[in-house]
């Protein structure tokens, strides 16, 4: 069968990102004609290998729009991802697609005609997303990022698919969480629930001799890291802060303030930075830490909590979002609506020995219900 993976671009090293490549290689494996619409051409072998671990037997076809990805006005780049896929429906006339975006609104024609199978993936709708001042990153709201922000809604009304004209097969969501949003605003409960795609396996515990704590996602505002690192200025045991993330040189600045606010709260020798480390080091790191925090609100899933979770991390999430459902409302971890409460939570984790591998043995139970064999099974039955 011929699939094509939708996806705005592959060079970071984010949850959808993985997700989309996780598909590919389950398609190659299954023996699927498989070809890449994306913005900007890559080098697919290399990047999964490099950034997830994921290692492709052969090169997928692309269609593109770039010959090579630059890093300027990211947001923009999914909103012209439907031109590359509008070209593999032309030229490669695929029996079946898969995309994690909503913006193919001028492609309904297009995929009509050509009857393939449409199997659409929400880690949450764009609708909702930028309609919601609570579930957008702050810098949105201040010049002048404002500015760029409103240019970005005028085009995005043009693509993005409205609430009354959804034509994909299949709509899957991420979490309980981003399916209550999805049913609300395109008016349907037919809605499967398949969780991101986490490879446990690549997981696990080591022995934990050292106090510390890990966070993992890329370095943005709206995941709030400064509250991290005033929590650790606030604990009464001597932790050490490991920060592992992506770090894109637009968010240099915001990067700079966390290192500057280490060192003004007195723990800067405590706080160690790991922009845009190696899968191995992401492993080491989580493998090593016994508490992970997740400080952003409204997470729609938290595959970087799962993954904590798989290397024996107690977690310390807030209390919203697809964590409340991970953590299953407190039971394998700790749920914070005040920022004020994670150091309390970091210093019952590090004082109390027994609880730790207690807690730690019971999360890491918990991470198995997220395996990826559930995703790589469920992703593809639904494509074919």
């Amino acid at each position: 069968m011929k699939m094509v993976i939708a996806h705005h671009l592959y060079e970071t090293k984010g949850g959808g990102e993985r997700l989309c490549a996780v598909v590919i290689d389950e398609a190659v494996k299954r023996g699927h004609d498989v070809a890449i619409a994306t913005t900007a051409k890559f080098n697919a072998q290399k990047t999964f290998r490099d950034n997830f671990g994921i290692r492709l037997n052969e090169e997928p076809t692309q269609f593109y729009l770039i010959n090579k990805f630059f890093n300027l006005c990211g947001i923009f780049h999914r909103l012209f991802t439907y031109l590359p896929i509008r070209k593999a429906l032309k030229n490669f006339r695929p029996e079946s697609i898969f995309l994690d975006m909503e913006f193919i609104k001028p492609l309904e024609r297009d995929i009509r005609k050509s009857g393939a199978r449409v199997v659409r993936y929400v880690h949450f709708p764009t609708i909702a997303e930028t309609s919601k001042r609570d579930l957008l990153p702050e810098k949105y709201f201040r010049f002048p990022y404002s500015w760029y922000w409103k240019l970005y809604l005028l085009f995005q009304q043009r693509v993005v698919l409205p609430k009354d004209g959804d034509f994909c097969d299949v709509v899957c969501a991420n979490s309980e969480f981003t399916k209550k949003y999805v049913e609300k605003i395109w008016d349907t409960s037919d809605v499967e629930v398949v969780y991101p795609p986490i490879s446990i396996s690549q997981y696990s515990p080591s022995d934990k001799n050292e106090d510390s704590v890990v966070t993992l996602g890329r370095f943005t505002p709206e995941k709030r890291y400064e509250e991290v690192i005033q929590a650790i200025s606030e604990c009464e045991s001597e932790v050490t802060l490991h920060m592992v993330g992506g770090l894109i040189p637009a968010m240099n600045m915001y990067f700079q303030k966390l290192k500057m606010l280490a060192r003004k709260l007195g723990v800067g020798d405590r706080v160690h930075f790991y922009p845009n480390a190696s899968f191995d080091m992401v492993r080491s790191q989580l493998g090593q830490a016994k508490v992970f925090v997740h400080p952003m609100r409204n997470e729609h899933f938290g595959m970087g909590t799962v993954e904590a979770m798989a290397s024996g991390c107690v977690p310390v999430n807030h209390n919203s979002g697809g964590s409340v459902g991970i953590l299953n409302k407190g039971k394998f971890g700790f749920l914070f609506n005040d920022p004020s409460e994670i150091a309390t939570y970091i210093d019952r984790v590090m004082s109390d020995e027994r609880y730790f591998k207690k807690m730690s043995a019971a999360v890491e139970t918990r991470a198995q219900w997220y395996d990826e064999s559930h995703f790589r099974q469920r992703i593809l039955k639904l494509m074919t």
